[in-house]
C-alpha cells in the first residue's frame, strides 16, 4: 500500500517515528501528506542557532494555525540575547567590536568603535508595525502582557557587544546588549514590549513559552548571565511539562546560577526530571563574594522522581529544601564545582536523603573539591565526614562514588586482611545493587591490589543481583607503583551466576584547559568520565543537554545547513514537490535555493 493511501492516524503514527530531515521530505511529496504530519513535523523545536533560525519565524509559523502550538512537545533553545546590567562606555571594553543602536522611526543604524560603519553587522532587526501588533495581540491572548505600549512611544537605544568566538558554545557569534536607559526601572509590559521592538531573543523566548502550553520537554543549554525577564508569566500555563534542563553561560566558566533562579520551574505540579548545572545558594560575584539568594518558596510537594545537579555549590539549607519537597525520589545525582569549596558532608546528604529508603533506585554523588581547594585555599579546607551504611536503601540497583565517601571502605593497609572489616564493608552495601562504579578521588589513598580483592569478594558473596562492578583510577602512581593495569573480566559466582568486574584508569586533569579542537573533543568525553556522568549509563531523552555542546566539522555544518534550506523550502507555496528535485537542487545550486528560501521566509 503507498504512504499516501494510508489512513491519517497511520500516517502520524509513522510519522512519529522518523527523524525531522526524513520527516521535511516526506512532508514535501504532497499536501496530503504535509497535512497529515504536521503534528510530528512541529512536535520538536531544537534549533542549533537563534542567528540562523530566528524564534519570530517560528512563532509566525506557530500563530498562523491555533492548533500547532499545542503539537509542540520538545523545544531545545541555545544561547539567547538579552539585556545585561552595566555599562559598556568604559575602556576596559575599547578592545571588543562595540555595536551602536539607534531605535528610530523604524530604522537601525550600527556603529563600530573598531571597524566604522558596518551594515552587514547587525545584531537584529527592528520590527515592523504588523508583526510588532501580531506578537503582541498574541502575548495578551496567552496572558504574558496585560497592556501593550504603543509602537511609536520613544527610542530605546541599545549598545551591544559581539563575544569572541566560543568553540564550547557554537560556530556563530552571539551579542549581549545593553540599554542606556534604566529598562529595570520600568514595567515589564513595557519592558517585554522594548525589547520586542528591539528584536532581542528574550522576548521572543518569552512569547514562545507562554505559547506552548502542552510542552513535555524543555531544555536550555545555554541560559544568559544574570539578566531576563521573569519567568513566572511566561510559566503560568504550562500544564504537561515532564522534563527540563539548564545550563547556565557561567557554567563553562566556573559560575553559578542560584537555585531559586529556577523556583518557578521547580513548583510546576507535572514536573518530572529537573536537571540543572551550576547552581549554587546565591549570585557568584567576580571577587567571590556570594548574595545568598536561598530557594524558599517551593509547595509542599512536588512531582520529581528525577533529580540531576551537577557541578553545583548549593548549601545545606538548600538541598534540604529541595529535597523536603519531593515524595517519590527515583533518581538522585549530586557533585560540586572543583573550583569551589564543598559546603555539605557525604553523611548529612545520605541523611537527607533518608525519607526515599523506600524508592530510590540509582545514586550518584561526588562532592571531592578538595584537592584543588588545598591546593589554592590552604587556610579553609572542607574536611569531609564520610557515612557508613547504605543498606538502609533497599531498592537501590545503581551506585556510583568517590572512594572518600565510604566510612567503612579499608583505609589501612593491614585492614584488607581483616574479615571483620571486609564483613563490615560488605554489610553497608544494599544487596539489590545492579550496578556499582567506585572511582577514587584526591583525598583518598592509592587503590591496590587487596582493596580490590575486597570489592571483587563482596560482589561474589554479598552482592547476588550485581551485574557490574566498576573501578576507576586516576592516580598515576598506583599504575606504575603497584603494576594494577587495565581490565575487564567475568566472575563466576558459586551460586553460578556472573557479573563483569572492570578497572580502568581515567587520564582526566581538571587543572589542564582544552586548546586545540581534538582536545576538546577529549576534554567533553574525560570530563564525563570523571565525574561518573556517562552517556551510557544514563538513557533519557534529554541527556544531550548535559554534555557539553560539540564542535562542528566542516561536514557536519553542511548537513545543517542543508536541513535549514529543506525546512524554508517546506514553508514556501512554489516548494519542489519530489524528493529527487530537492535532492538535485540541494547538489548543485545550493547557494541558490538558499537565497530564494530566505527571500519568501
Amino acid at each position: 500500500m503507498a504512504l499516501a493511501q494510508l489512513s491519517a492516524e497511520l500516517l502520524l503514527l509513522v510519522a512519529s517515528h522518523l527523524s525531522q530531515p526524513d520527516l521535511l521530505n516526506v512532508s514535501l511529496t504532497s499536501k496530503h501528506l504535509r497535512v497529515a504530519t504536521e503534528p510530528a513535523l512541529y512536535r520538536e523545536f531544537h534549533p542549533p542557532c537563534l542567528r540562523r533560525r530566528p524564534l519570530s519565524k517560528f512563532i509566525k509559523a506557530l500563530l498562523k494555525d491555533p492548533k500547532r502550538p499545542n503539537y509542540v512537545r520538545s523545544l531545545r533553545l541555545p544561547e539567547w540575547e538579552t539585556i545585561e546590567p552595566g555599562n559598556m562606555e568604559n575602556d576596559s571594553w575599547h578592545d571588543h567590536i562595540i555595536i551602536q543602536a539607534a531605535i528610530t522611526g523604524g530604522k537601525r543604524i550600527y556603529y563600530s568603535m573598531t571597524t566604522g560603519w558596518d551594515p552587514y553587522k547587525v545584531p537584529g532587526e527592528c520590527l515592523s508595525q504588523g508583526d510588532y501588533d501580531l506578537f503582541t495581540s498574541a502575548a495578551i491572548t496567552s496572558g504574558y502582557l496585560r497592556n501593550v505600549t504603543p509602537y511609536a512611544k520613544g527610542a530605546v537605544e541599545l549598545k551591544s557587544w559581539e563575544k569572541n568566538y566560543d568553540a564550547y558554545r557554537a560556530t556563530l557569534f552571539y551579542w549581549y546588549y545593553f540599554s542606556t536607559a534604566n529598562l529595570e526601572s520600568l514595567p515589564l509590559d513595557e519592558q517585554f514590549c522594548h525589547l520586542l521592538k528591539a528584536g532581542v531573543d528574550e522576548a521572543y523566548m518569552m512569547l514562545l513559552l507562554s505559547l506552548l502550553t502542552n510542552l513535555r520537554c524543555l531544555s536550555f543549554p545555554c541560559v544568559p548571565a544574570r539578566r531576563t525577564l521573569p519567568w513566572a508569566r511566561a510559566l503560568q500555563r504550562f500544564s504537561s511539562l515532564r522534563e527540563f534542563t539548564a545550563i547556565p553561560e557561567s557554567y563553562y566558566s566556573n559560575e553559578y546560577h542560584p537555585l531559586s533562579f529556577w523556583v518557578n520551574v521547580l513548583t510546576l505540579p507535572t514536573l518530572e526530571l529537573f536537571t540543572a548545572h551550576g547552581c549554587a545558594g546565591g549570585w557568584v560575584q567576580p571577587d567571590e563574594v556570594v548574595m545568598r539568594s536561598p530557594c524558599t518558596r517551593l509547595s509542599d510537594s512536588s512531582s520529581i522522581t528525577r533529580l540531576v545537579l551537577e557541578s553545583c555549590g548549593l548549601e545545606y539549607g538548600d538541598l534540604e529544601t529541595v529535597l523536603g519537597r519531593c515524595r517519590n525520589l527515583k533518581t538522585f545525582r549530586y557533585s560540586i564545582q572543583r573550583y569551589r569549596r564543598a559546603t555539605v558532608t557525604s553523611k548529612r546528604i545520605i541523611e537527607l536523603l533518608a525519607p526515599f529508603q523506600m524508592t530510590l533506585e540509582e545514586l550518584f554523588l561526588d562532592n571531592d573539591s578538595y584537592a584543588y581547594w588545598r591546593r589554592f585555599h590552604h587556610e579553609d579546607v572542607f574536611v569531609d565526614e564520610p557515612f557508613t551504611s547504605l543498606a538502609q536503601f533497599c531498592h537501590l540497583e545503581r551506585l556510583w562514588l568517590p572512594t572518600h565517601m565510604f566510612g567503612n571502605l579499608p583505609v589501612a593497609r593491614e585492614e584488607y586482611r581483616d574479615p571483620a572489616v571486609i564483613s563490615t564493608f560488605a554489610g553497608s552495601l544494599p544487596p539489590s545493587l545492579k550496578e556499582f562504579k567506585l572511582y577514587d578521588s584526591h583525598t583518598y589513598p592509592l587503590l591496590t591490589h587487596p582493596v580490590l580483592d575486597c570489592l571483587v569478594e563482596t560482589a561474589s558473596v554479598k552482592l547476588p543481583d550485581l551485574t557490574t562492578l566498576e573501578v576507576i583510577s586516576s592516580h598515576d602512581h598506583s599504575k606504575e607503583d603497584l603494576n594494577i593495569i587495565e581490565e575487564e573480566r567475568e566472575i563466576r559466582r558459586d551460586s553460578g551466576t556472573t557479573f563483569t568486574y572492570k578497572f580502568r584508569w581515567s587520564h582526566f586533569n581538571g587543572f589542564q584547559l582544552p586548546q586545540t579542537a581534538e582536545e576538546k573533543k577529549w576534554y567533553s568525553r574525560a570530563a564525563t568520565e570523571y565525574t561518573c556522568w556517562d552517556e551510557d549509563r544514563y538513557a533519557i531523552k534529554s541527556w544531550d543537554a548535559l554534555q557539553m555542546p560539540n564542535i562542528l566539522s566542516r561536514e557536519e555544518v553542511d548537513e545543517k545547513e542543508h536541513e535549514e534550506i529543506l525546512t524554508i523550502l517546506a514553508e514556501l507555496e512554489d516548494a519542489p514537490t519530489c524528493n529527487d528535485e530537492i535532492r538535485e537542487l540541494l547538489e548543485t545550486e545550493f547557494d541558490e535555493v538558499a537565497a530564494m528560501g530566505l527571500q519568501f521566509v
